[in-house]
């Protein structure tokens, strides 16, 4: 319904939906450490558990795209060592994301998040979207380094809690150039690493703007 609201409003904007993924969901419910020890101790109830939930999302996915928006913003939080091993999250994360990702399909746009540091950017780097965003001035892989690894789009290069929201217009143009050197500007969508802070000041994103265009 509101999604209705937002095309009407902005038919010329990409509209993308935001989706979690499953497990993502799932540890939100039941809590970062109980997650784990349900994934550990109870890994069949968990794949139950998971089951209904990517089918409930999957579903939503495709609603939203039905409902006016031109593709999703799909995010995953617990693709990250620090929170669990690489065969973890191929047993109980990446299986329930590519079915997501499949009801999405119809989007003009795909987009990947991966959120926090330590991030598993090489289990998710083959995944079927247009585009990847993860905290790149905070954790590996840099922009220069993920280009190595895929040809997909990268959306990223700015510090958004450091450069954008403290910085200087001096600063935030110089990280934007830095961030552009890396990619040759190719296949690179000048971004923040994850949420833009709600209060940030409008001359602080038209400086970022006027950095991208000289």
């Amino acid at each position: 319904h509101a999604l209705r609201f937002i095309r009407e409003a902005l038919p010329d904007t990409i509209i993308l939906s935001t989706i979690f993924s499953p497990l993502s969901i799932a540890r939100t419910l039941a809590g970062d450490q109980a997650l784990v020890r349900y994934l550990r101790e109870n890994p069949e109830d968990l794949h139950a558990g998971l089951a209904i939930i990517t089918d409930v999302t999957a579903r939503f996915a495709a609603e939203t795209l039905a409902a006016g928006a031109d593709g999703t913003f799909f995010a995953t939080q617990c693709a990250t060592m620090e929170y669990l091993t690489v065969e973890e999250y191929e047993e109980f994360g990446r299986p329930y994301d590519l079915r997501v990702l499949m009801s999405a399909a119809s989007g003009d746009l795909r987009l990947l998040h991966v959120h926090g540091e330590a991030i598993m950017f090489d289990v998710l780097a083959d995944y079927p979207v247009d585009v990847i965003n993860w905290h790149d001035r905070r954790t590996p892989p840099s922009l220069a380094q993920a280009r190595e690894l895929t040809s997909v789009c990268l959306a990223g290069g700015i510090h958004e809690w450091e450069t954008l929201y403290k910085g200087t217009p001096e600063a935030i143009a110089a990280e934007v150039r830095e961030a552009i050197s890396q990619t040759g500007g190719r296949g690179h969508v000048l971004a923040a690493g994850c949420v833009v802070p709600a209060d940030l000041a409008d001359e602080r994103m038209s400086a970022a703007r006027r950095a991208v265009e000289a």
